[in-house]
Order: structure tokens, then sequence, then C-alpha cells
């Protein structure tokens, strides 16, 4: 069979065609022929994006709310038809820039992306006029995103945000006067911002528990390093209590509208994670509150693949929850999380740390234990001990301190050595055979 020449692929598509290397849509609004040519790659996928896009220009056309200028920013035809962008609000633009963008994202990673982008907007305000937006409220974005998230959720955030506010500006939508990717800075994420728990701040935390549920949830999380968005998705078919080992097959995010979106676990595979003591004690306690729920069918994102399963969650905010009748659904949200977390570090006196510290803590308290690193990357969930290097510098070199009077206990034992005891080394005496 030969190479499909572009234009068969329009074929039978009215309205459709192929402009050089571009797709471009034909229609008539106010009795004028209009051709635009959409800036998006010849592809079967992307010509059944155009026909979607021509069919929602005529209906708002027919609908009479049909706005060139919003639909085609840098067109002359907008002009000539006597439309601006002025009136554009972030709400609008992001409608128009999500299937352009939607089209060059993945599957697997689209729902996440739109659902960073919904987050920030929701900071900003989705009927904020484009044209009077300002670059302090971009440096206030930014600032609440770093205090509601992690600083790589914040990040990731932040920059799909600025992904449609850069296309804004490149189509006149925003103030001209504004140079906007001037006042962009990334957040930082830093590579040593681990700042774990003490015992002692830990005990404290516990002790300032209500519900057990919380209690559990805390030491399975201090004691697997497990993600906090793993340890939201955990459900009872992960748990092998025989070999007591969890097996972390997904993660969980949240998504507008309370939805939560079911994915792989941050590397894009799964793995199995060896339970220690506290962490197995607080499984079987929780065994009481949620094992014996019927289970719930989940739809897992795997690759783009959706994967539906019945699963019963090991940790369910409807059993904790002061309003029985709560609406939160079976599985814990993150401001859920940071919520609960927040009361027990306030009543607890500890000073306050994100949740995700207790992830950090599990790999401090297992290093300066002089656990295998190749073994605690394994278990965290990372595909090498660099990044362990990288975070968690300074508990590896306090760990190695005391490292040669570890190997030298489990040296001395071998018969293999020589003895300790002083030795003569004076001459040998000779043979006198010789």
């Amino acid at each position: 069979m030969g190479r499909v020449k572009p234009d068969d692929l329009t074929s039978g598509v009215k309205g459709v065609e192929i402009h050089g290397k571009k797709i471009r849509i034909c229609f008539t609004y106010k009795k004028q022929r209009c051709r635009e040519v959409l800036d998006i790659p010849t592809t079967k996928q992307n010509i059944k994006f155009a026909e979607k896009k021509l069919n929602a220009i005529k209906y708002e056309i027919a609908a009479g709310k049909f706005s060139y200028s919003e639909h085609f920013p840098n067109s002359k035809k907008a002009t000539a038809f006597g439309e601006s962008n002025k009136n554009v609000t972030l709400s609008r633009a992001l409608k128009i820039y999500w299937p352009i963008k939607q089209s060059s994202i993945g599957l697997s990673s689209q729902r996440t992306y739109i659902n960073a982008i919904n987050q920030a907007v929701n900071i900003i305000g989705g009927g904020r006029l484009l044209l009077t937006l300002k670059p302090m409220e971009i440096e206030g974005l930014r600032k609440e995103l770093m205090e509601k998230y992690k600083p790589s959720t914040a990040n990731y955030y932040y920059i799909c945000f600025c992904d449609l506010l850069k296309w804004c500006e490149a189509n006149k939508m925003t103030d001209p006067a504004i140079n906007f990717s001037e006042h962009i800075k990334k957040i930082p994420i830093g590579k040593g911002n681990a700042d774990p728990f003490s015992n002692e701040e830990l005990s404290a935390i516990i002790s300032a528990c209500i519900h057990p549920q919380h209690r559990h949830m805390i030491l399975v999380s201090v004691y697997t390093g497990i993600r906090v968005g793993e340890l939201r998705a955990l459900c009872w078919e992960d748990v092998d209590f025989d070999r007591r080992q969890l097996h972390i097959r997904r993660n969980v995010i949240d998504l507008i509208g309370g939805e939560r979106s079911f994915k792989l676990p941050k590397t894009g595979f799964a793995r199995t994670v060896d339970l220690q003591p506290p962490a197995f004690d607080a499984l079987v306690a929780q065994m009481k509150y949620t094992y014996q729920h019927l289970p719930t069918t989940i739809t897992v994102d795997t690759d783009g693949v959706p994967v539906a399963i019945a699963v019963r969650p090991v940790f369910s905010p409807l059993v904790s929850a002061i309003n029985k009748t709560s609406r939160a659904g079976l599985f814990f949200s993150q401001p859920a999380i940071t919520s609960m977390w927040s009361k027990l570090t306030k009543k607890s006196g500890v000073r306050h740390r994100h949740y995700y510290q207790l992830r950090h803590t599990y790999a401090s308290w297992n290093l300066t234990a002089h656990g295998n690193l190749a073994y605690i990357a394994n278990q965290m969930g990372h595909t090498s001990y660099k990044m362990l290097q990288q975070v968690y510098g300074k508990w590896i070199h306090s760990a190695s301190k005391s490292e040669a009077e570890v190997i030298w206990e489990k040296m001395k034992n071998h018969t293999l050595f020589a003895p300790v005891v002083p030795q003569d080394f004076s001459d040998p005496p000779q043979d006198d055979d010789k």
C-alpha cells in the first residue's frame, strides 16, 4: 500500500481542506466566504478536530453567538468585521486555546494538564478580562500556588498557566504595553528541600489524632515512604499481608468539580514496597474500618488505555467524617489531607511542614540506619539513587561517619582476617637446614 496523500485525509469532509502543510477550514459569515488556516499539522486526528471546530463555528453563527476575533484573533477578517480582542475573558481564551493545545499533548497527560490550568484560572478568576490583567496578579498566582501545593506541583500548575498566558499574549489578547514573559519566574523546586520530622515530633502528632484512621494514615506514610497520591489511591487489593508488602499500582489526582483521576504511579510503573512493623500493624488495625466495605469501580488511565477495576479503598473520608452523609467520596482529596494535617500539627504544637515531609522522614530515617541506597530508592519509586544523593545528601554523609564501625563490626567476626592483637614483627628465625 502507498502512502496516504494529504488531500485524501479530507476526502468526504466538507469545508476542511489542506493548505500547504496546514489545515484550512471554510465557512460563510455575514454573506462572506471565509477561509482560515489552523496552526496544526495535517494528521488524521487533527482533521477530525478541524471538522469539530467548523461545526462549532457554524452552530455559533446560526445561534448569533459567533465572535470572529475569539476564534481567529490574528485574522484580518476580524478587523474587517469590526471585532477586536478587547473583551476576551480568561475562560473564553482557555476555551479557544485548549482544543489547539490538546492536539499536541498525549492522552494520558491531557486531564492533568487541563486540571492544572483550571486550578490557576480559578485563582485569578475566569471572568477576568485579559486586557486588564496585570503582572502583580501573575505574581500573586505564583505565591498562592506555592502556599497551597508542594513545589513540584505548584511549578507544574504555574508553567501550564503561563503557556496559556503566552499564547494569549501572542494573539494580542493582553495589554500590548505589558511583556508578561519578563514577569514569569519558575517556582524553585530545590534539590534539598527535605525537612523531616524527629521521633518526638511524630509522636506528638500521632498523639494529637482523634480518629484512629488518621493515625494509621500517618504511620503507613512515614514507614513506607509512599507518595500522598499513592496513599490516597491505596486499596485493600494492593495489600499482601502474608508477605508484608504493598503493591503500589496507581496514583490519584484531583480534578475540577470534585472528580478524581486515577493513573499509574509517577514513574509509570507499579512497584512493591515492604511493610515495616509499624506500617503493618497500622494496616491490620485499619481493617476494622474499611476492609468489609463493598467494592467500588474506578477507571485507571494506563498510558492512555482506560482500565476499569473494582477496589476497596484502605482509607476513606467517610469513616472519619463528622458528617456521615458527606459527599466527599470514597477516596480522600488532597485538600482533605492538607486540612487534617494542618489541624494535627497545630494541635500538637509541632512546627508545620507539608504532609509529604513524611516521605522525606522515611528516607532520612532509613539512610541514617545505614539502609542500602539502591533498596531505599526502589522502595520510594525512584528510578535511581541519584535522587537520594541530591535530596538527602546530608543524611547520607551523616550516616557515613559511623559506617566504618558498622563495616568493621561485621568484618571482624570473619576468621579469614588476621588477628587484631599486637604482633611481633622482629626478624624470623633462620632455618638451620639452609
